[in-house]
Formats: structure tokens, C-alpha cells, sequence
């Protein structure tokens, strides 16, 4: 019988494996609210974001960033992405700066029932140009979100939609870990009903808001009886 070091030469991790290493590394994490600012003229003029700030984070023991991008908006409002990237890559800096983690989310699609088959191929469009972009990050620090809180649809087209982005963006990256949602706003109830995609590098998320009354205390969301109700909001 052949004797092999472990230690030395340590089999190498299924994608699966890689998938759960990746996720539990993300530990606790923060999103960053300005490139989905869809409601403010100046996104893109303005720096809010300082390097104090990620001083801050990393003081405080986070270890991701989650950076939501309105990529549609932009795209609609004829603003050149590579311009989106610079401010993207400023982030990515810092992050690697502070040794943190980064999550590029696609954040206020147009993505629904009746328009999928046009859809995908702009959201698509927008992944390669991004994946071909940090296609030489390391995937142990960047992360790809493929889509933030898909809408109340057909959890069967959102999977077809799903799987086609995943398969556009393994033609050119087949390493990088990707973060997928279900239906119906990253539901838990719709992914705990949901078929994995035929892809292992995968990290399947949700959001949970409920009691809503309570998580979005004075927010203006979904005309939800109370949700203007101030008061202290806790995260």
C-alpha cells in the first residue's frame, strides 16, 4: 500500500467543497448603499464611500462587502459601464486593501413574467462585460451576485433566466463562486422550494424580512401597513 502525505499533498476540493469554503469566509458581512442610488442625480460624481469608512468595517470585525449596482439604470440612462467599473475598482482597492471580501451585486433589474426573453440577453450583456473585467481577480475574494431579489414571477422562468446567465458567465470564468436568490424578492420560503441549478460553485442565498412592520421601521417600502412607523431600526 502506497502511503500518501496528507498534509503535503492534500486532495483537491469538488466545487461543492470550494462553494461552502467560499461562503463560510464571507463570515459577516455589510452592504454598501451608493451605486443603487437610482434617486440621486450625482451617483456618480460624488465619493461617499472614504477609506475611514473601511477602516471602520474591518475595526469592526466584518469581513465582506456587498456592493449593490444598478447596472440596468445606467445602461438605460446611456452611461458608459467602463465608468461604473472605475468606481467599482475603487471599492475592489480598498477592499483589498483592508482584506475584505467583495460582492458585486446586479441591483434593480427590469427582469419579470412577461419580459424575460428580452431581458436576459441585456442582463447577460452586462455579466460578460463585468466577468471579462475581474476575470483576474482572485475568486477567493471577489464574488459574483447574479441578480438582487428577482420579482414576484414564475420560479420556473426565473431558474431558465438564472441558468442562462450562469452559463454565459462559466464560458468565460469557471472558477468564480456566484451568489443566486429564488423568486418572489430571494424569498426562504420560495428557495427552500427550489432546484438547485446544474452548477456546484453556487452559493444559494435569501432575505428575510419578516415581521416586516418591524425590520422596516419609518422606511416607505411596498405600501406594507405601518412601514412608515418610527422608530428605531435595528440591523
Amino acid at each position: 500500500m502506497q502511503r500518501v502525505n496528507a498534509k503535503s499533498n492534500p486532495p483537491p476540493l469538488t466545487q461543492r467543497q470550494t462553494a461552502f469554503k467560499r461562503a463560510k469566509s464571507l463570515d459577516n458581512g455589510i452592504s454598501i448603499s451608493w451605486l443603487e442610488q437610482t434617486w440621486n442625480k450625482d451617483i456618480l460624481s460624488i465619493k461617499p464611500i472614504k477609506n475611514t469608512d473601511f477602516e471602520l468595517i474591518k475595526k469592526l470585525g466584518f469581513k465582506s462587502i456587498r456592493l449593490p449596482v444598478a447596472f440596468a439604470y445606467f445602461e438605460t440612462n446611456k452611461i458608459m459601464v467602463e465608468k461604473v467599473f472605475t468606481h467599482i475598482d475603487e471599492v475592489l482597492e480598498q477592499c483589498n486593501t483592508y482584506g475584505l471580501k467583495l460582492i458585486i451585486d446586479y441591483h434593480y433589474g427590469n427582469l419579470n413574467d412577461s419580459n424575460y426573453l428580452t431581458e436576459t440577453p441585456k442582463i447577460i450583456n452586462q455579466w460578460l462585460k463585468l466577468t471579462k473585467r475581474y476575470i483576474r481577480e482572485s475568486p477567493e475574494k471577489v464574488f459574483f451576485e447574479l441578480y438582487n431579489e428577482p420579482p414576484h414571477m414564475n420560479p420556473k422562468v426565473w431558474k431558465d433566466a438564472a441558468y442562462n446567465i450562469v452559463t454565459a458567465i462559466r464560458k468565460v470564468d469557471k472558477k468564480r463562486t456566484l451568489i443566486v436568490g429564488a423568486s418572489n424578492f430571494n424569498s426562504i420560503y420560495e428557495l427552500s422550494r427550489t432546484e438547485r441549478l446544474a452548477d456546484e460553485n453556487i452559493i444559494y442565498t435569501f432575505h428575510f424580512y419578516e415581521p416586516f412592520f418591524f425590520t422596516h421601521q419609518g422606511a416607505r417600502l411596498g405600501g406594507q401597513p405601518g412601514s412608515n412607523h418610527r422608530g428605531a431600526v435595528l440591523l
